[in-house]
C-alpha cells in the first residue's frame, strides 16, 4: 500500500473515531440537559396542579360553608318572625336554634356559633350560642374585630382548639 492510502486510512479512521467521539460527548451532555430540563419541567407542573387543586378544594369548601351560614340565617330569620308573631318565646327560639346549630359539626372539630353585636357601642360582642363559651365577650378577640367589618356573615379563619396537636 502507497503511503499516500495509508495516511488517507489513518486520517479517516481518525476523523471517525474523533467524530464519534464527539457525538458521544455531545449526546451525553444533551440528554443530561433535557432530562433536567424534563425533571425541572415536570417539577413546575406538578406544583401549578397541587395550587391549583388545593384554590379549588379552599373554593369549594368556602362556598359549602357559605351555604351553611345562609341556611342558618334563614332559619334564624324563621324564628325571629315566630318570636314576632306571638308563636314562641324568645327563649324558646333561642334554645331550638342553638340545639340545631351545636349539634352540626363543621369538618372534624369545628363548629357553629352566633354574636350578638347589640351591644358593640361598649365594646361587648357576645357569644349568643358557642359550644364552649357562650355568654363570654369576645370583643377582643383578633378575627371577632374581622367579623365586625364583613358584611357577609361569612369569614374564613384559622383557629386551633387547645386540644388539637396540629
Amino acid at each position: 500500500m502507497k503511503i499516500r492510502s495509508k495516511i488517507v486510512i489513518i486520517f479517516v479512521s481518525l476523523l471517525i473515531g474523533f467524530s464519534f467521539i464527539t457525538n458521544m460527548v455531545i449526546r451525553t451532555a444533551t440528554s443530561n440537559i433535557v432530562t433536567s430540563n424534563m425533571r425541572e419541567e415536570l417539577k413546575n407542573i406538578t406544583k401549578s396542579i397541587v395550587v391549583s387543586m388545593d384554590a379549588h378544594a379552599q373554593s369549594t369548601i368556602k362556598t359549602y360553608l357559605k351555604a351553611i351560614v345562609e341556611n342558618n340565617i334563614a332559619l334564624v330569620n324563621d324564628y325571629y318572625n315566630r318570636v314576632r308573631q306571638g308563636q314562641m318565646t324568645k327563649a324558646q327560639a333561642i334554645a331550638q336554634i342553638e340545639r340545631m346549630m351545636l349539634s352540626r359539626k363543621i369538618g372534624d372539630t369545628g363548629y357553629m356559633f352566633v354574636l350578638d353585636y347589640s351591644k358593640i357601642n361598649e365594646k361587648k360582642i357576645v357569644n349568643v350560642i358557642h359550644k364552649k363559651i357562650k355568654g363570654k365577650n369576645v370583643y377582643k378577640v383578633s378575627f371577632v374585630k374581622n367579623f365586625i367589618n364583613n358584611d357577609s356573615f361569612y369569614l374564613s379563619y384559622k383557629w386551633k382548639n387547645p386540644t388539637e396537636q396540629k
